[in-house]
């Protein structure tokens, strides 16, 4: 699905490029139409730091998929995971695997069904919650304020719960 910020000059989506599903973006009136990852691989659930300067993505540009990370112009691109998940599959309708703080310094992603956070770049990732064996992290959001984490908690395949963690800092 689409996104944008307030402070956004652009919109970030997805589109289907020679069977990979490529991140897009384009200025808010419909011009400046530019591809920000390659079609060699698919990226997929964009997500933008509210400032608009840095955008977070799910790829599997390095074989499994993982959260990554890059300027709102697709350079600088990073991995934040750690090894990927190989049963994550491109899906232009799952809901982003990561979210940016208020701020846009701090980034948290799913990994492995668990709750990772670090700075924007990558660096001092930690992990926030885990409930491995027992169910796995399928969503993530930061609160209006940056004090604290949501996310959706899914245990078999129809118990979905809404849980919170603090951020510490």
């Amino acid at each position: 699905s689409p996104t944008a910020t307030p402070q956004s000059e652009s919109i970030f989506f997805m589109s289907k490029n020679q069977g990979q599903w490529v991140l897009m973006a384009m200025a808010p009136d419909g011009t400046g139409l530019r591809a920000l990852t390659g079609s060699t691989s698919s990226a997929w659930g964009p997500v933008a730091s509210l400032d608009g300067k840095v955008i977070g993505y799910t790829s599997n540009q390095g074989g499994p998929a993982e959260f990554w990370t890059a300027d709102a112009s697709g350079q600088n691109a990073r991995a934040l995971s750690h090894g990927g998940e190989t049963d994550i599959k491109p899906d232009p309708s799952a809901p982003p695997r990561g979210s940016f703080s208020p701020d846009g310094q701090i980034v948290a992603w799913i990994e492995g069904g668990e709750l990772w956070m670090g700075d924007r770049s990558g660096l001092n990732p930690e992990t926030l919650a885990s409930h491995k064996p027992q169910g796995h992290i399928e969503s993530v959001w930061f609160s209006p304020v940056g004090w604290e984490v949501a996310y959706h908690l899914r245990r078999g395949t129809v118990d979905l719960s809404l849980w919170t963690v603090p951020v510490a800092g």
